[in-house]
């Protein structure tokens, strides 16, 4: 039996081959891949319902892109105030679908003023792209609320590591932060950080893949996000993040293969098919 790496809301998290899927929504009208934006009410109810009933257990909501404008271009982030405010109105909507599944919902930021209110609302937990850097206040928000967090691989800037090695050193400084805030290890979920974060070179991509065993020494219930980002764009050639699905497809089936805990996606649908596919025909007969 797999063991237990630890719990997002109510859900328990194991490193295997049968993850669990978080659904990814944008509020922000700069994220990356424009199919995830959803800014109006019915969208936002009808999107959540979609992934939900799809097989998504978890649907992680952001309001600010931190896409690397040296791929995309454009100012990427925006002030806190509108951060803030995308959040103010539309998490409410997600949460009250959520409840009716028994998901669990996620808020992607790392500003404390942000993280507080998602917190204060209801949401289970916190991805913090720059892993409690940009502020520690996060860790100790996400303790106080006794509630999960999700911690990038970064240094100072979102994913602004220069190795695999480099990773796996920020994220145990994370973990670090994350223990000495009162957060119980259960609760730290890890995020090797995929993705052209501050046009890094992609050969660090491929390092953290071919070392994934180095992240799963950690012990730590296991993260990964690789929807249609350059992860997948730049070996395929697709400059567009909508013709990356095949191509994030694939590099998720070997991910899932090897063993991970929650699988961050725009695709739910899809991604429900692979895993199935993946554990029908290496699972146990």
């Amino acid at each position: 039996m797999t063991e237990s790496k630890g719990f997002l809301g109510k859900l328990e998290l194991k490193n295997c081959r049968f993850p669990l899927i978080s659904g990814v929504i944008n509020v922000s009208p700069d994220s990356f891949y424009k199919g995830s934006v959803k800014t109006r009410k019915e969208e936002l109810t009808n999107t959540t319902k979609e992934m939900l009933e799809q097989g998504a257990r978890i649907i992680d909501l952001g309001a600010q892109s931190t896409r690397p404008r040296s791929l995309y271009g454009g100012p990427g982030e925006s002030g806190v105030i509108h951060e803030l405010e995308r959040i103010k109105n539309s998490l409410p909507i997600v949460l009250d679908v959520a409840s009716s599944f028994d998901a669990e919902v996620t808020v992607d930021t790392y500003q404390p003023q942000v993280a507080d209110y998602a917190l204060q609302k209801g949401a289970s937990g916190i991805n913090d792209v720059t892993g409690f850097k940009h502020s520690a206040k996060v860790a100790e928000l996400v303790s106080q609320y006794d509630v999960s967090a999700i911690v990038m691989a970064s240094n100072k800037l979102p994913g602004d590591v220069t190795s695999a090695k480099d990773a796996l050193k920020a994220l145990k400084d994370s973990i670090r932060i994350g223990l000495e805030a009162g957060i119980p290890k259960e609760r730290i979920i890890i995020d090797p950080g995929f993705g052209g974060w501050q046009g890094r070179p992609f050969e660090i991509d491929i390092q953290i893949f071919r070392e994934f065993e180095a992240y799963q020494s950690l012990e730590h219930a296991i993260y990964i996000a690789v929807s249609r980002k350059s992860t997948v764009g730049i070996p395929t050639g697709r400059k567009d993040p909508f013709d990356r699905l095949p191509g994030t497809i694939a590099l998720t089936t070997l991910l899932v293969e090897k063993g991970v805990s929650i699988v961050r996606t725009h695709d739910v649908a899809p991604t429900v098919d692979l895993i199935n596919i993946v554990n029908t025909f290496i699972g146990d007969l």
